[in-house]
């Protein structure tokens, strides 16, 4: 639905000022569809928001696209849980850390955008759309060059401004075929372009 205006599915509560002067939605408890111009803010949208999804719009901008590690032990809470650590990661604050910044060193360019926020009490529900050239080694998968875009949706849980529960749902499949580990149907395997 980016490109053009969706319906709101909800009223909008209030419209906040967010940085670089873009007007973003300030949605609590109810669906929102941004257009494309609303959603360009959410990743800087922190300025002027309050609450929870305000602590997930700086994970986002300041770790997820900025990589920092400090800002990442100041959101995350000691009793972090990640609910969909990959196998043999711990799921505590320490192996959430360590699995997310290898896949960022994986792809040094990667970006990650909100599409749609969801915030509701402590908890916020993001769909984001990540970009990136992986470029290092992940999960033993060596290094493809591949540029892979996918679509996503995290569950974070806020207490107190820090994140305590993560969940993430995502299209893996999606995500090896574009890194050329399994074939697309009717694409030779050794060929991933």
């Amino acid at each position: 639905m980016l490109g053009r205006e969706a319906p709101v599915v909800a009223e909008v509560g209030v419209l906040v000022q967010a940085e670089h002067g873009l007007r973003v939605p300030y949605v609590r408890g109810e669906q929102h569809r941004a257009s494309e111009s609303e959603t360009s803010g959410w990743a800087g949208g922190g300025a002027g928001r309050a609450g929870s999804d305000a602590v997930i719009c700086r994970f986002v901008e300041e770790v997820q696209n900025g990589k920092s590690e400090a800002v990442a032990d100041e959101l995350n809470d000691p009793a972090f849980v990640n609910l969909s650590s990959p196998p043999g990661i711990p799921s505590d604050r320490e192996g959430g850390k360590t699995f997310l910044f290898g896949f960022l060193n994986a792809f040094p360019d990667s970006r990650f955008t909100i599409d749609d926020m969801i915030a509701e009490g402590d908890q916020v529900v993001t769909k984001k759309t990540f970009t990136g050239t992986h470029t290092g080694e992940f999960a033993g998968i060596p290094a493809t060059g591949n540029k892979v875009t996918l679509q996503f949706v995290d569950i974070m849980r806020v207490r107190n401004g820090r994140i305590v529960e993560h969940w993430l749902s995502m299209d893996q499949l999606s995500f090896m075929q574009q890194l050329g580990v399994i074939p697309t149907p009717g694409q030779d395997a050794r060929d991933p372009t």
